[in-house]
């Protein structure tokens, strides 16, 4: 009964188990409610549980894993293809049990606290980024169907708006004056919120060794520094299966000996992915300002494959550098190690 492998499939307030022995023969079939989840499992010391990586399966996972259980949490998309016919809670968790109990199978690192608390801020934050983004866009365009026009550029649009106004007084309605007035200053709002999620990132950022490291990087700020912490590079054994897991390589679709690569897959965390590349775009812009050897490379990366592939080709080369940073405590970026 100790090495039992058991299957959850959690929800916010069902949790449907299934045990399986080291033969995947049947031994448990159980239904528990939130709040008898934990004393239900504790039942079975020394388990295995095995739940999807989806909305509360880190916290499960740690208190799980305070009471002695080892825990494995798998991807949604890895669980699916071992569904039996039709779907429902014990057919989802037989198959989670099932996909876990596989010598194959790869599992996503339960999250602890800290790293829990960083992508919580990070989630904050892109949320805040959308809708400034939306608000800007929306009082544009609004402000374009009365005859009048922002300059482009979000600092401009800043510190010209209340003039443009002004200047444009009599092709506004008093309604429509005091909405685009209330409007710009919901967006105000956004932005201040926004600059105090920044500051509390730089201040991460700044006070922990492994993203001081980071921070090293060329085309890494204190951003993309504090986002990868909060990944765990457990199931990696090199750096191209980091870029991998950020879908930074190249798709394949290889038969007969033939190798055919084709544009980077786009697969696991998005976020961080995208912030790779924007620092590397924001590194090739600047590569004529830093004459120095990594800095050289990317400009001919640049002059050959032209700026967006090279922006994704130094993406990966950088989160390559973020791995073995990561991975070691003694590992220090040096312009002349990683060309």
């Amino acid at each position: 009964m100790n090495s039992m492998l058991i299957g959850v499939d959690i929800s916010k307030n069902v949790f449907v188990m299934h045990g399986i022995d080291s033969r995947g023969k049947e031994q448990l079939r159980k239904k528990a409610s939130r709040g008898d989840f934990l004393a239900t499992v504790a039942g079975y010391p020394g388990s295995i549980i095995a739940m999807e990586a989806c909305g509360g399966a880190n916290h499960w996972g740690r208190e799980l894993q305070q009471r002695g259980h080892e825990v494995r949490l798998l991807a949604p998309h890895h669980v699916k293809p071992y569904v039996r016919s039709q779907k429902n809670d014990h057919a989802d968790a037989e198959a989670i049990a099932e996909a876990a109990s596989r010598e194959r199978a790869r599992f996503v690192a339960v999250k602890d606290i800290t790293q829990q608390d960083l992508q919580t801020l990070h989630r904050i934050r892109e949320r805040m980024v959308k809708e400034s983004t939306a608000q800007v866009n929306m009082l544009r365009g609004l402000l374009l169907e009365y005859g009048i026009a922002i300059p482009e550029g979000i600092t401009r649009f800043r510190n010209e708006f209340h003039q443009i106004l002004e200047s444009h007084n009599k092709q506004l309605t008093g309604l429509m004056y005091r909405e685009f007035v209330e409007l710009f200053t919901e967006y105000r709002e956004l932005a201040r919120r926004l600059e105090q999620c920044d500051k509390k990132l730089e201040a991460i950022a700044k006070s922990h060794p492994v993203a001081k490291r980071l921070l090293t990087i060329p085309g890494v700020g204190y951003v993309t520094a504090t986002a990868l912490l909060t990944l765990s590079v457990d199931g990696c054994q090199k750096g191209r299966d980091f870029a991998a897991m950020l879908g930074l390589i190249p798709s394949q679709y290889s038969t007969g000996g033939k190798q055919v690569l084709g544009r980077i897959t786009k697969r696991g965390n998005k976020y961080l992915r995208k912030l790779l590349i924007q620092g590397a775009r924001s590194m090739l812009i600047q590569c004529h300002r830093h004459p120095t050897k990594y800095y050289s490379k990317a400009a001919e990366l640049k002059a050959r494959l032209g700026f967006n592939k090279a922006a994704v080709a130094t993406a990966n080369r950088n989160a390559r550098i973020a791995y073995r940073l990561l991975i070691s405590d003694e590992v220090e970026f040096q312009d002349t190690v990683f060309v």
